[in-house]
This record gives structure tokens, sequence and C-alpha cells, in this order.
């Protein structure tokens, strides 16, 4: 893969964060920010195959207490709020006039937000694999990952886990990180055997299921958004992907996005759902 490295380094937030930032593609062309998902996920360099670093620049940046930057799933001022100032900060940071948006999953809702409240920032806006924090996207979430658990009060089970992910006890957060990522698994349809999901469940696994499960207990903030706001926003969603799809209805009972609906799951690496998003991108 041809990465085209522009630079790479730390942005300080001036609140206990340090944010990794990378920054790749043609000097002095179309600029991008890519958001990647979560909360608690990072970006990678299979993202930057989203794009034509030859005719696009793009940054990617790791959101707080996630990937390489640090503190590493620290929850204090991490917040949705936060993270869109953290994204125009370093819209500033490259004296970007207009930019380009794609968001994956969690970053998806980023991107939306980012744009009701910067309109006039936001020249191009791509979503994949939405996720919108609404209520009844979240409780169907919680209602398939509890039932996987086997467990049946959503708030009191998220508050253990989250506790031991919050304590020092090493044993107790490899176990709630290991319960947790066993029901998400099956909820994905996927499974892992058990030694290859010990192995899996290191530190930076149990950083993530902890921003992860904070977001659940504490909220995702303002859900605001507005139908007058340009651009209208580029949907590319899998029509298995449940849901990405109850995110979807309710999106368009206050937006008017563009559809593209494909028969995967929640995979932006499918090579159907990359092919369109990189099509969507001007690739």
């Amino acid at each position: 893969m041809i990465r085209r490295l522009l630079g790479e380094g730390i942005y300080h937030t001036g609140d206990g964060h340090e944010l990794y930032w990378s920054h790749h593609g043609t000097p002095g062309t179309f600029p991008w920010i890519f958001l990647h998902g979560g909360p608690g996920g990072k970006s990678v360099a299979d993202h930057l195959t989203f794009f034509d670093l030859n005719r696009t620049q793009v940054v990617l940046f790791d959101q707080r207490g996630c990937g390489y930057s640090s503190p590493q799933g620290s929850v204090v001022n991490n917040t949705t709020e936060l993270l869109l100032s953290d994204i125009e900060a370093l819209r500033e940071q490259f004296a970007f006039g207009s930019i380009g948006l794609l968001g994956i999953s969690w970053g998806s809702w980023l991107a939306l937000r980012y744009r009701h409240l910067f309109p006039h920032r936001v020249a191009k806006l791509v979503t994949a694999c939405l996720f919108v924090p609404a209520p009844s996207v979240l409780e169907s979430f919680l209602d398939v990952t509890l039932s996987s658990m086997g467990r049946d009060r959503a708030s009191v089970d998220i508050v253990e886990l989250y506790d031991a992910l919050c304590s020092d006890d090493a044993v107790r957060q490899h176990g709630a990180a290991r319960v947790w990522l066993r029901a998400n698994l099956e909820l994905a349809g996927r499974s892992m055997g058990g030694d290859v999901l010990e192995a899996f469940i290191d530190k930076e696994a149990i950083a993530s299921i902890r921003i992860e499960l904070h977001y659940l207990l504490h909220g995702f903030g303002d859900m605001t958004l507005g139908a007058s706001v340009e651009p209208a926003p580029i949907v590319i969603q899998g029509r298995h992907d449940v849901l990405g799809m109850k995110s979807l209805e309710w999106l368009q009972r206050v937006e008017h996005p563009q559809i593209q609906i494909y028969g995967v799951g929640h995979e932006p690496f499918h090579p159907t759902m990359h092919e369109a998003i990189r099509l969507s991108l001007g690739g």
C-alpha cells in the first residue's frame, strides 16, 4: 500500500489528551478528515485505501483515548462535543478551508454532527455503515447484546462491566472485556476460539471497550441535526446491518440523505462497500 505520508504528530487538546494524527496524499489537493468507528476504535492504514491519494489529501487521527492517542482508554474529558471540537481544531491546524468528511460507523455520527455545527466548513460528506445513537437504535443494540450475554437487566450489567473495566484489577478487567467481546462477536455472527479470544484481550482492547461503555452509560450528547444543512450526506449502507438500517430510518426523518444500499452487513471493507465508498469520494 502506498501511504504517501506527508507528516504525523500529536495534537495537544489542552485538557489532558494528546491526539495522534497522520497526514497523507498530495499537497494542495482537496482535503478530507477521516473519522473512525467506535466509540473506542482507531484509524489504521487500511482506511487510506478508500482514498485516491494522487488526487486528495487526508488526515487520519485517533480520537480521545483511542489507538496511539493518550492517555489510552481515558474517559476523562471524553465526550461527543469535545470530539467535535477536536475535528475543528485539526482543520484549523492544517489551515484547511472547506473539507470532506468520511465517517465509518460511529464516525458517521461525528461527521453528521460536525456538519450541523460547522456547515460552512464541510464541502462533502460521506458516511458508511451508519450509526446514529438514537434511543431506538441503542435500545435494539442493548437488547440483542445482553441477550447474547444471557442477561436480563441492561443497566446493572453494563454498570458492572464498566466498573470492572475502570478498576485497577487486571483479572476483573480481562473478565469484563471477555464477556462484552463474546456478546458482540455473537451479535456480528462471528466467533473467536478461546485461546485467540484470550490473546486478543490486551490493554488496547480493554481501553477500547471502556470508552464504548463510557458512552453507552453517560450518553452521546446533543442529537440535533437539520434537513436544511448542506451538503446532503451520502449514506453507503449494508442491508443486513440491522442497527445501521435502524439508524438510517431515524436519519431519514430529519435529513434528506443520498442513499446507497448493498446486500452486505456492517462491513466497510467488503469489496462492494469499499468500491462504493471509493467512488463516492471521487476515487
